[in-house]
């Protein structure tokens, strides 16, 4: 009985040597570019100044705390009510008597 041979391996060690063999022949067309005419690469770590952060007062922090559980309660009673709304409405449609 034959055996079956995979030739998975074989054709991705036929690929990579196709294009390993381009990678040659590229390098071997192009010349070498001179280190001489190259302009060394500037980086700049911070070139924009950074803010100094500073922090803030317990008065702020306690004014902003406040602002926020008032946004978070109206947020939360604007919810409620569209629940109410989605329960009025599901009611009624299953309360509704189809018209046959």
């Amino acid at each position: 009985m034959p055996r079956h041979i995979s030739r998975t391996y074989q054709r991705a060690a036929q690929a990579h040597s196709k294009v390993m063999a381009a990678r040659q022949s590229m390098l071997s067309r192009t010349p070498a570019p001179a280190a001489e005419t190259e302009e060394p690469m500037r980086r700049y770590v911070f070139p924009i100044s950074q803010p100094v952060r500073t922090a803030p007062a317990q008065e702020e922090l306690s004014a902003a705390l406040t602002q926020v559980l008032e946004h978070q309660a109206a947020q939360e009673q604007l919810l409620t009510d569209l629940l109410e709304a989605v329960k009025a409405l599901t009611s009624a449609l299953l309360n509704q008597a189809p018209k046959d």
